[in-house]
């Protein structure tokens, strides 16, 4: 018998070995595809500068380069290698929580018991600049941030665990200074108006995200770069009015899109200048607003013919 624990011991220890050595196969795999990716994208650039100088040179208009498809090969490859950069920085950002872990107060957090799970339902710590959220409080896993449980925290940066599902309605909303959060890869749910009025300059959204419900970044007027995932199947009202976003590439995924997305109340529009879809199948909802159009007059919008 001791020998059989002895051996299930070893077996455990050479799992957890294998275990560690895919992973970082994984990443180094990673690291040389966002490098391939690099170059591919560096040459497509390239290319497109030349052509937009041919362009301008030549007032035919029988050509028989076809630039837009060509900008959307150029964008492929970066959304791409968006994807690839983000799955490098969530594996950091996966050890940097884990190792800073240790060091959480979890007396700082008020919490709900729901279940086999907690719920994170305010801070009451002394003021900090880097929130760490616990990945677990008195043996239950933190799964979900409730609502309003941070809002307006004078926090610069939050790093949330692997453990949480869900941000409930306007949790961060009015973190003035928040520029940095980490979104767990397995987050599925961003409720109305979580991260709206904060200073956040980019988001990049994990895959299993379908929704981005109403209000969610609303008045992040720092905000310029959103990367969509994949999966994303549906964008809401005023989702991103307010913001600084000069341009967005939709995943092929995406089926509907609030016309009120990209603007205001008062049909004020963000400073997009160029849209790409990559899907065939988009539609935008004008169902409630027949008096807007989704994007500015002056956007220019790349998409598949037809």
């Amino acid at each position: 018998m001791i020998e059989n624990e002895e051996l299930k011991k070893r077996i455990e220890v050479l799992e957890k070995k294998v275990e560690l050595l895919e992973k970082a196969f994984e990443a180094f795999g990673n690291v040389n595809r966002s490098k391939e990716l690099e170059e591919t994208i560096q040459g497509y650039s390239r290319a497109l500068k030349l052509v937009e100088l041919l362009d301008s040179a030549d007032n035919s208009t029988n050509k028989s380069f076809d630039v837009d498809a060509f900008q959307k090969k150029y964008e492929e490859s970066v959304e791409e290698k968006r994807a690839i950069d983000r799955k490098i920085e969530i594996d950091r950002q996966i050890r940097e929580t884990a190792a800073a872990q240790e060091n959480v107060n979890v007396d700082d957090f008020s919490y709900e018991i729901s279940g086999d799970n907690a719920v994170i339902t305010s801070y009451n710590g002394f003021e900090c600049r880097k929130l760490i959220v616990p990945n677990s409080i008195q043996g239950f896993n933190v799964t979900k941030i409730g609502a309003n449980a941070f809002e307006g925290l004078e926090v610069e940066s939050v790093l949330l665990p692997s453990s949480i599902r869900v941000i409930e309605k306007f949790a961060f909303s009015s973190c003035k200074n928040l520029s940095e959060i980490n979104l767990p890869d397995y987050l599925g749910t961003l409720e109305k108006g979580c991260f709206s009025n904060t200073a956040l300059k980019e988001i990049s959204l994990p895959y299993r995200i379908t929704r981005i419900n109403r209000q969610c970044f609303m008045e992040c007027s720092n905000l310029t770069k959103v990367y969509m995932p994949e999966g994303l199947a549906e964008i809401s009202s005023y989702s991103f009015s307010g913001t600084a976003i000069t341009s967005i590439v939709f995943p092929k995924s995406l089926y509907s899109l609030d016309v009120k997305a990209f603007s205001d109340f008062d049909l004020k529009y963000v400073p997009l200048k160029k849209v790409v879809f990559l899907g065939n199948h988009t539609k935008v909802d004008d169902s409630r607003d027949k008096r807007r159009n989704a994007f500015p007059n002056d956007c220019i919008i790349y998409c598949n013919p037809g």
